[in-house]
């Protein structure tokens, strides 16, 4: 009550005063009560989340160019030096796009090696723009979890038009104008009744990644949305599958702290070795640590390492047989007269010996000799035979200056391992056949040698102890998968209907046809849409029966165990292909046994359920 007010009550008396108080009593029972403001993005689902993670991902990853860079057709530029937070706004070539043709591991090493492709090539569709990037159409490609980009004037065909009703914007949602925008929203407020009071949204626009927040608490009123975009061509589309969107983390900007085994590696603490002679800083410390974590190298005396002494030949293969893994308890002879099966190197020159790793022309074998480059380089070489791991393409055009210094059967090796990354020539491009490695040099190889086949070549996204690994290298190597990109496999990736018929019929060598058992029950073959579980489940299934595999089992899991927790979620149509797989052990369920029928399946999954197959010799 103002002061004037009261003082009109007091001079009134109390009659007039109960009048007073009667009015406004009320006056404030008919008012509208106004509604409590909820916390932004509650109830949502994971799917909804996981596009909120995708989308952070490129808003928070930070980088800092080591040289001037120009926007997008030269309208400015990012400084060098100045760390930018978010993506750049780009239009790559397609197999550029960052994060869904190279991840953004790729991308933020790029940006700190000064004569990658960021910075050496920057034209591109006759415009001037950054090898590395993506646009708007992109980053709703990329948070919605599609396999291939969609254009603004496509993203409808995988959504559905929900109008343009402000109050039905929900997480995950796209405000798009066909052929010309396409915006994500990742935050949405609203009060106790449900109207929308405040809309974060995302966008790709020049010169990078940018968040707004219309509404209370933000930069721009509410009506903003309205007024920019629904009011201006703009519609809200909804993903059709936005609830089974999936968030794969990435090294290069965890979020909220996430991180996996290969972004942990820089961060583990070693057990510092108690060697007086390997100072922090030196360039082979890193190394000397790898090689004592992984119990391949130990000290020479129990305070010393020695690392600039000589790699005597029995220690190497001995190093070697450890980083192999093989038990040499066995070998019980060498075939050299100077090697005693039981001295401390004998069963492991052995077994080297055996494997093709040491060339036996001599009754000799000089174990306490110091090891040569090229020694190191045939026995390594060798060593990957014998794996069977994948070698790499060598570059003709790539050659040492000591060159004529080699024979041939040692060049073959020494370029395999240059284009590995597993040895290197010095400043002055020599490889030094000849020259007399060092324990530190030794440690150095076999950290180089476990980055190079601790993953499936040539894809730096599959690395050694991911579930799927071994999968996915049985795929690539029996030509089944082949890799997104030169040196990527996206094993999140989500399978479509075409990659299905495509995998199936490298399995069997099969043209795929309907004869063949490739159909889902739907009358209309969409090859770019993505697969289900369920119609993963249905192609392998009919595509055994054609290729004249038993059935076994039933559609109601009797004969095969306890039925999935969302049996009923599974159509009549593919029970049976369902549960017949689970029979023979090429699919199954999550932790808690639901088959999440309708979830999109990835590359990786894919690949190990055939590779479950390949294992079990079924074709």
């Amino acid at each position: 009550m103002t002061d004037k007010l009261k003082r009109v009550v007091l001079r009134k008396g109390p009659l007039f005063t109960a009048l007073v108080l009667a009015v406004v009593l009320t006056v404030l029972a008919v008012m509208p009560v106004t509604a409590s403001a909820t916390p932004a993005n509650t109830n949502l689902s994971q799917g909804q989340r996981n596009i909120v993670l995708r989308a952070r991902q490129v808003n928070e990853i930070e980088w800092t160019p080591l040289k001037d860079v120009p926007y997008f057709a030269k309208k400015g530029f990012f400084k060098a030096g100045e760390t930018i937070r978010g993506m750049p706004y780009s239009r790559p070539l397609e197999e550029n796009y960052v994060p869904a043709k190279k991840s953004l591991s790729v991308f933020a090493a790029a940006v700190k090696d000064i004569n990658s492709p960021f910075y050496t090539i920057q034209t591109a569709r006759g415009n001037t723009t950054l090898y590395y990037g993506l646009d708007c159409s992109g980053f709703v490609t990329w948070a919605w979890g599609l396999e291939t980009r969609h254009m603004t004037t496509a993203l409808h065909q995988v959504s559905t038009n929900m109008g343009k009703n402000i109050n039905t914007i929900q997480v995950g949602d796209s405000l798009n104008k066909s052929g010309t925008h396409a915006t994500l929203i990742t935050e949405v407020r609203r009060d106790s009744n449900g109207a929308v009071t405040a809309i974060g949204l995302m966008e790709l626009v020049q010169p990078k990644i940018k968040y707004t927040l219309f509404g209370t608490g933000g930069s721009q009123p509410l009506s903003e949305v309205n007024r920019q975009f629904l009011n201006n061509g703009y519609s809200i589309l909804r993903y059709k599958h936005r609830d089974s969107v999936r968030y794969f983390h990435d090294c290069a900007v965890p979020i909220d702290d996430d991180d996996c085994d290969k972004c942990r590696v820089p961060k583990i603490v070693y057990p510092v070795p108690p060697f007086t002679d390997v100072e922090n800083g030196v360039w082979y410390v890193d190394a000397v640590r790898f090689a004592v974590d992984r119990k391949l190298f130990s000290g020479t005396h129990p305070e010393s390492f020695s690392p600039e002494a000589a790699m005597t030949r029995g220690m190497f293969i001995t190093v070697l047989s450890r980083f192999a893994g093989v038990d040499v308890s066995g070998y019980t002879a060498a075939p050299f007269l100077d090697v005693p099966v039981d001295a401390w190197y004998g069963k492991a020159v052995a077994w080297a010996a055996g494997a093709g790793m040491i060339a036996v022309n001599s009754d000799l074998y000089r174990a306490e000799q110091s090891i040569t480059r090229s020694e190191m380089a045939r026995a390594v070489y060798a060593y990957l035979l014998w794996a069977n791991e994948p070698l790499p393409y060598i570059d003709p055009s790539v050659l040492f200056a000591d060159d004529d210094e080699k024979s041939d059967e040692l060049k073959e090796a020494v370029y395999a391992l240059n284009a590995l990354g597993i040895m290197r020539g010095d400043s002055g491009n020599r490889f030094n056949p000849n020259g007399a490695a060092t324990r530190a040099e030794a440690a150095q190889l076999f950290r180089n040698l476990a980055a190079a086949v601790e993953q499936v070549q040539p894809f730096t996204d599959v690395r050694y102890g991911a579930w799927y690994f071994d999968a996915v290298k049985l795929t690539v190597r029996s030509g089944i998968f082949t890799g997104t990109g030169p040196a990527t496999f996206s094993p999140g990736g989500m399978m479509t209907h075409g990659m299905f018929t495509t995998v199936l019929s490298r399995l069997t060598g099969a043209e795929i046809t309907d004869a063949t058992g490739i159909e889902t029950g739907n009358p209309q073959f969409e090859p770019d849409l993505y697969a289900s579980r369920e119609d993963m489940a249905l192609y392998i299934y009919n595509h055994l029966l054609w290729a004249g595999a038993e059935k076994t089992g039933d559609d109601t899991g009797e004969n095969t165990g306890v039925p999935f927790y969302d049996d009923d979620d599974i159509s009549e149509l593919a029970k049976t292909a369902v549960y017949t797989l689970r029979a023979y052990g090429f699919l199954s369920g999550d932790e808690n046994n639901f088959f999440n029928p309708l979830a999109p399946v990835t590359r990786a999954e894919t690949a190990q359920v055939i590779s479950n197959m390949l294992l079990s010799g079924i074709l």
